[in-house]
């Protein structure tokens, strides 16, 4: 039901990008910047559908395990291979549901096709980031006690996972609207070379996936230390 819900919200912010499709009347220079801002809105906007999304559904995963976490110990998995398993099962929906918000709301504001597929890649740079991020900050806070399942999306480490997704969202806007920037003055033929547009695109996706994956092995780090401290 509440995924549901959260698939409404997207089709009305979908569909409320296709309102602002009137930017296709304004001239060729005003034209350009606005779509610059709506392709960074619509990036920053999916970002936070993603953490939504994780916030109710990856980040209470090892809690959710209830009493059964430890007959889980019990076995031979070690707590890394949990925890990369609970990685690895989210990554691909989460993935793709970011992928599908991402490049709808690019091709409601009628972007071109390479903003479409840099927002294909993105959404997957951020989805390996916030997922990761959910997996490690929900192992941190991780509460084997509950009543309802309901009560772990609306924790103190819920808010502490929506607060740092927030900032990692922000983080990857920053090489993303600096991509972009550098296409718009390019489409608006101002003097930048080859040579310097692909620096900048190779510069900004080493960024994208350095701090992703960065974010994502520490946050599974500081996860498995938390439960190995619980168990002490």
């Amino acid at each position: 039901v509440q995924l549901m819900l959260l698939l409404g919200l997207c089709t009305i912010y979908l569909y409320n990008l296709r309102l602002l499709r009137v930017v296709d009347q304004l001239p060729d220079e005003s034209k350009a910047w606005w779509q610059m801002f709506l392709v960074c809105g619509n990036m920053a906007m999916g970002g936070f559908v993603v953490a939504a999304v994780c916030t109710r559904f990856v980040f209470p995963t090892i809690s959710l395990e209830g009493k059964a976490y430890w007959i889980l110990r019990s076995g031979p998995c070690s707590l890394k291979s949990i925890l990369r398993t609970k990685f690895l099962i989210w990554l691909v929906p989460v993935g793709s549901i970011a992928t599908i918000l991402l490049v709808s709301g690019a091709f409601a504001i009628n972007a071109d096709v390479p903003i479409i597929l840099m927002s294909a890649a993105i959404s997957w740079f951020m989805a390996y980031g916030i997922v990761g991020l959910a997996v490690g900050v929900g192992a941190v806070y991780a509460n084997f006690d509950w009543e309802h399942s309901s009560q772990l999306a609306a924790s103190f480490g819920s808010l502490i996972f929506m607060l740092t997704s927030t900032v990692l969202i922000g983080i990857n806007l920053l090489p993303t609207s600096f991509l972009i920037l550098i296409r718009t003055w390019k489409h608006l033929e101002q003097p930048i070379s080859e040579l310097e547009w692909y620096l900048a695109v190779a510069g900004c996706v080493f960024l994208l996936l350095y701090v992703n994956y960065a974010t994502c092995r520490w946050a599974l780090q500081i996860g498995q230390n938390a439960l190995e401290d619980r168990e002490r």
